[in-house]
Formats: structure tokens, sequence, C-alpha cells
């Protein structure tokens, strides 16, 4: 797994701690050292993959609020999401990430 942000924001040890209370990703390393090599930093907008901005663009048109958004996904109702709970629930929600082929169509 890869996690993506600013480089200018890059606190490791505040981030860990938000992926795994917020994002469910309880297995990432607590040193720093072992943590960097798995954090992919973006500078600009045109290095922030696709999909997250298809997803925070889907976010903004269907929900009044990303707490609505949360709520929606969150099916367990725990106020945290595991990988497939995040998957399950942006589909329910209707989002869909265009497949390969339909790309280039």
């Amino acid at each position: 797994a890869t996690y993506f942000c600013s480089k200018d924001d890059a606190k490791l040890k505040v981030r860990r701690k938000l992926a795994a209370s917020v994002g469910g990703w309880t297995g990432l390393p607590e040193e720093p050292a072992e943590l960097k090599p798995l954090v992919r930093l973006c500078t600009v907008p045109d290095e922030v993959p696709e999909e997250v901005i298809r997803f925070v663009d889907f976010l903004v048109v269907t929900f009044k609020s990303l707490e609505h958004a949360f709520g929606k996904i969150d099916a367990s109702r725990d106020g945290s999401l595991s990988l497939p709970e995040f998957v399950s629930g942006a589909q329910k929600a209707g989002f869909r990430l265009a497949r390969e082929k339909d790309k280039f169509s």
C-alpha cells in the first residue's frame, strides 16, 4: 500500500496515527524510517492520482458534507473504514472508476 500527501505536510507520526485511527491502516510501521518508503509525496496537483481527484469530485457533487459522505460509506457505523468497506461503500454510493478499456474510447 502507498499513502499520498504533500511534502510540506509530511508529519509522518501524526499521519500514521490518523491513517490507523481514521482509515483503518493498522499494519503501518511505527518508526518514521520504516514508514517513509511507504509514503508517496505529491507536490503539485498533476502528481495526485487521477482516481483520487475523481473521487473527491464525486464526493463534492454527491454529498452535502464530508461527514455525510463518510456516514454513507461507513456501513458498520463504527467510525472507521477498512479497505473492503471503503470500496464497497463508495460503490454503493454510486462512485465508479472507468474501466481501463473505457479510458481510451
